[in-house]
Formats: structure tokens, C-alpha cells, sequence
């Protein structure tokens, strides 16, 4: 078993590695790539049974448990498993630093866009009262 000193250098190397920069910005770009999927999933009609179908699917998998928290627990530690297992540690550090920073960049972009949505909604609102004459 490693030392906690150890265990700590691991995670600044991981965290100050190069594949944490690319992970950031591949976080950060796929957002718009998102709302872009999300726009044309909306217009798209011909694919709409299949998505319909997937989500009834889904729901299946829910109220029959496949989704139960001890089952999926169980299923992300052997997928785990097995990864750690097949795979180096560096090229696992490698895929730990890009998917990380991969998860920082898309939370600090979805932020800062649902923040200027959000201030864009509160003026517009707030102009139409006051277009209005005021609160009734």
C-alpha cells in the first residue's frame, strides 16, 4: 500500500499534467457541441420514435431496479476492476487528469453560461414589467 505522501504526489502529478489542459478544454468545448445536439434533437422528427423508445426503456430499468443503487455500484467496481487491472498507471493517471479536468471544464462553462441565461431572463423580466407600468 502507498504512503499518504506518495498517494498525494500522485494526485499533483495527475492534477499539473498536460492531459489536464487538454481534458479543460475538451470540457469546456463540448458544451456548445451539447446545446447543439439538444437544438437538433428538438427538430429532428424522423428520430423521435427511437428516442421515445429509449426513454420507455429507461424508465423499465428504473421501476425494475437495474438501476438500484447497490447494483450500480457493483457494476462501476467491476468496470474498475478490470480497468485497473488491463491498464498502466500512467496511462490510467493519463485518463484520470483528461476526464477530471474534462468534468471541471464542462461544470465551470455550464455555470457561466446558466448564470448570463439566468441575468438575461431577470432584465427581460424586468423590462416587461416596467413596459407594463409596474406590479398590479
Amino acid at each position: 500500500m502507498s504512503t499518504y505522501t506518495e498517494i498525494a504526489k500522485r494526485i499533483a502529478n495527475i492534477i499539473i499534467s498536460p492531459a489536464s489542459a487538454v481534458g479543460l478544454i475538451d470540457g469546456i468545448l463540448s458544451v456548445p457541441q451539447d446545446l447543439g445536439y439538444l437544438a437538433y434533437g428538438y427538430f429532428d422528427t424522423d428520430s423521435r420514435f427511437t428516442r421515445e423508445t429509449e426513454r420507455f426503456r429507461l424508465i423499465n430499468a428504473i421501476r425494475f431496479g437495474i438501476l438500484q443503487n447497490e447494483n450500480f455500484i457493483r457494476t462501476i467496481e467491476i468496470v474498475l476492476d478490470n480497468f485497473n487491472q488491463y491498464v498502466s498507471e500512467s496511462k490510467r493517471d493519463n485518463i484520470y487528469a483528461k476526464t477530471g479536468a474534462s468534468v471541471v471544464g464542462r461544470a465551470i462553462t455550464n455555470s457561466f453560461l446558466s448564470k448570463k441565461i439566468a441575468t438575461a431572463i431577470a432584465q427581460r423580466s424586468s423590462l416587461m414589467i416596467s413596459l407594463r407600468g409596474g406590479a398590479r
